[in-house]
């Protein structure tokens, strides 16, 4: 995502050959810059907080896990 960032906000409108279109163009490629380096920064932050979700459903897992072995024999035990 960071190449065609780089790619677009170096887009020169004047090559479009037409002023409106080449001003428009222009804007473009700096928003695009923009909206690509917003998505890169708020993607890393998403990716970190799902990596911490997972780790706390792993360590309650484990912990329900651990819990539970002793009551299954304790059922059985009773019978």
């Amino acid at each position: 995502m960071k190449k065609p960032g780089r790619e677009m906000e170096h887009v020169d409108g004047d090559s479009m050959g037409v002023p409106e279109l080449a001003t428009r163009m222009d804007d473009f490629g700096d928003e695009w810059s923009y909206g690509i380096k917003q998505l890169t920064k708020f993607s890393g932050k998403a990716s970190q907080a799902l990596l911490k979700v997972k780790e706390s459903f792993e360590k309650l897992d484990h912990e329900l896990a651990e819990a539970n072995k002793g009551k299954g024999s304790a059922k059985g035990a009773g019978k």
